[in-house]
């Protein structure tokens, strides 16, 4: 298993999807020995986006990743 690049609370940009652009806060980290990655469970204020994202769907902060 490998490091998470990010963590618990951190707050990130979805790139992909529907939720493109969107900020969410990382809620919960599940490692995939299948697919060999992380994958972010994201929540917004009272929503829960209903996937994971692998890291590469997601950027740091609220950074203008889109654009």
């Amino acid at each position: 298993m490998t490091i998470a690049r990010f963590q618990v609370g951190q707050t990130v940009t979805v790139l992909v999807g529907s939720h493109a652009g969107d900020h969410a806060s990382v809620e919960h980290v599940v490692w995939s020995e299948r697919d060999r990655c992380h994958y972010f469970y994201l929540e917004q204020p009272g929503k829960k986006l209903s996937r994971g994202y692998r890291a590469d769907e997601l950027a740091e902060g609220l950074g203008d990743a889109l654009g």
